[in-house]
C-alpha cells in the first residue's frame, strides 16, 4: 500500500495543479483510513488473543 501511495504520489505533474491536489488529498484521507482500520482490526486481534489467554 505504501509503494503504491508513494509511486502515485511522484507520478503527480503540476499542470492542472488544483484537480491534482484534490485527488491527492482524497487519496492521502482513503491511505490514513485503511492504515486505521488495519490498526484498529490489529488492536481487535490482540485484545482477543490476551481474552482467550486469560481463559486458559
Amino acid at each position: 500500500i505504501c509503494q503504491k501511495f508513494l509511486q502515485y504520489l511522484s507520478n503527480i505533474q503540476t499542470f492542472d495543479e488544483e484537480q491534482h491536489s484534490i485527488s491527492t488529498i482524497n487519496y492521502i484521507i482513503q491511505f490514513l483510513s485503511i492504515i486505521i482500520r488495519a490498526t484498529i482490526y490489529d488492536l481487535d486481534e490482540i485484545n482477543r488473543r490476551i481474552k482467550l489467554k486469560k481463559k486458559f
